[in-house]
């Protein structure tokens, strides 16, 4: 077969969804930020002569060979076929014009536009140049999680740099056979996947046989009733000779750079929490045990490291009891979050995420971008939102430690993360200077925050109140009626009805946001369903949805005879 041939097999291929991409599904409906903390946003400012017809060859490869790259997604049937390369996927914007301080407002500008974006299933990679001069350039590449992780980035980048080198002299890339995403896909619905995934859901239950422990981190601001997705960030670093002292004190011990950090962060939890019954998400790729890993997709899987400490046993033993949990977490790492969160039938909170609230990951520095004479630095500019409470982010260089704590400025003040990570280093040291007492013979690295007072200047976005009608209208009851029982495949009787006792769970109320999107014409939103269960509550949400799109369009039914609340 032809590669035209192979390309237009591929572009007519309708593949299902992975479960973790079903879940991201559904939680990009949730409400638009939420789906905003699912973008992937890379400035890369580019020194140098850069040729950019090279780069724009460059990207063709990548996007050629990367096939998650040209996805589409078809929500309605949770399914998703291949593209053709766009004509155009470089966006040109000229900024030579322009003072240095316009020049990096505009850049700013681009890249806030990139996160910005709601998720769009037919589109999910854009890219911009931003010329400056004759020798400088910022490159903003925005992909969505959804096709793409950590890992992945790794392999975009590396091979764009390859593709552009060989494209200023005409060459084909050498380039690594790129890891099938079709055989990917395919291979995680197979009856070898299922079982897979089987075997490590009967783990991760056993895990939370007895209890479902909630991490409640005090915070400065009150919880707001519904769950927000602010972020912000603190970034400090350990120092070589304190980096390299903690990475000879884990060897003593057998136990890795990664263990030793996780248990300090540990030690950091309990402290400021109290709690000995802990669980951090541990973000895995699971391109690691693929055959050719060379794969661009979303593969990475949150598992929910459940710790029970004692805090009258020495720390050696509790740095081995992390290194054997994070062994068998990583034995069972083929199960996606949501599927647990499912089984495990977890009380729903709108204000909470379920199970994992913190995250902890340490990533090895790669190689940078390589344009050859071009230099490429990566910008500092994260996500000005975040899906989770609290993500710990440690780049290992080699010979130091980036650590970067990612917080929701909602519930925390900046000192107090700034705070937390002192204390964070404080412990680190103490490690790596040996001290590995039992837990509670160890100091207090954090403040006391236990029955803190709550700042009263907290802001709680506003909502409007309008007038409008307390019954739900007959056509909105019979509506919601028929969509619940066409989507649970089984008879709603009663407009009292709640649709997770009937035996929904979020994959089936994505498909249920969709279907009343597409009857309705109204912007439903995952969050609408969690807050309003039932056929009746949601039916007076969708009226009430309705009267405020008419009273901003000037067009809103004030006739009703029915009686009215403000609301």
């Amino acid at each position: 077969m032809s590669n035209n041939s192979a390309r237009r097999a591929l572009q007519n291929l309708l593949l299902p969804l992975t479960e973790a991409q079903r879940e991201m599904l559904a939680a990009v409906q949730f409400d638009a930020d939420a789906a905003r903390s699912y973008n992937l946003v890379f400035p890369f400012r580019l020194q140098g002569a850069l040729d950019l017809e090279a780069l724009q060859d460059a990207l063709r490869e990548v996007i050629t060979r990367h096939l998650s790259l040209r996805v589409r997604i078809v929500p309605e049937t949770e399914q998703q076929s291949i593209g053709a390369v766009p004509d155009e996927f470089l966006e040109l914007v000229d900024a030579t014009k322009l003072s240095p301080a316009q020049q990096q407002a505009e850049v700013e500008r681009v890249v806030q536009l990139a996160y910005e974006f709601e998720f769009s299933p037919t589109r999910l990679l854009r890219t911009w140049l931003v010329k400056l001069d004759e020798d400088s350039n910022v490159l903003v590449i925005w992909v969505h999680h959804i096709v793409c992780d950590g890992w992945s980035t790794a392999v975009l980048f590396g091979d764009l740099g390859k593709a552009y080198q060989a494209a200023l002299f005409g060459l084909q890339a050498n380039l690594p056979v790129a890891g099938s995403y079709v055989g990917f896909v395919e291979d995680s619905r197979s009856a070898a996947g299922l079982e897979r995934s089987a075997l490590s859901l009967k783990y991760w239950k056993s895990q939370f046989h007895d209890a479902i422990p909630e991490l409640s981190i005090p915070t400065d601001h009150q919880r707001q009733s519904r769950r927000t997705f602010r972020g912000a960030s603190s970034v400090a670093k350990l120092q070589q000779d304190a980096y390299l002292l903690l990475k000879q004190a884990g060897a003593k011990q057998g136990c890795s750079l990664f263990v030793m950090m996780l248990g300090a962060f540990e030690i950091i939890l309990h402290q400021v929490t109290g709690q000995t019954d802990l669980v951090v998400g541990i973000p895995v790729a699971e391109q690691a045990t693929l055959e050719n890993s060379h794969l661009v997709a979303h593969a990475v899987n949150t598992l929910p490291l459940r710790r029970i400490l004692n805090t009258n046993q020495g720390l050696l033993e509790q740095l081995k009891n992390v290194r054997a949990t994070l062994g068998h977490a990583l034995d069972h790492q083929h199960l996606t979050f949501g599927s647990l969160v499912r089984e495990l039938a977890i009380k729903r909170d709108i204000s909470r995420n379920p199970l994992v609230s913190v995250t902890f990951n340490i990533d090895k520095l790669g190689q940078p971008m390589s344009l050859g004479k071009v230099q490429a630095q990566l910008l500092d500019a994260p996500n000005p939102r975040l899906s989770f409470e609290l993500m710990v982010n440690i780049v290992d260089t080699g010979s130091d430690a980036i650590i970067e704590w990612r917080f929701n400025p909602d519930y925390f003040l900046q000192t107090t993360v700034d705070a937390w990570i002192q204390g964070y280093l404080r412990c680190l040291g103490d490690l790596a200077a040996g001290s590995f007492g039992a837990m509670a013979g160890m100091p207090r690295y954090v403040a006391v925050r236990a029955g803190q007072t709550l700042q009263s200047d907290v802001v709680v976005p506003g909502v409007e109140t309008p007038v409008f009608a307390a019954q739900a209208m007959p056509a909105s009851l019979s509506c919601i009626t028929r969509v619940f029982s066409e989507v649970l495949d089984r008879q709603v009787r009663s407009a009292s009805d709640n649709f997770f006792d009937l035996g929904g769970h979020s994959m089936m109320a994505a498909r249920l946001v969709l279907r009343l999107k597409a009857e309705t014409g109204l912007d439903v939103r995952l969050r609408d369903l969690f807050e309003h269960q039932t056929v009746r509550a949601l039916a007076l949400h969708l009226d009430r949805l309705r009267w405020q799109v008419g009273m901003r369009s000037g067009t809103g039914d004030r006739s009703t005879s029915a009686e009215e609340i403000e609301i």
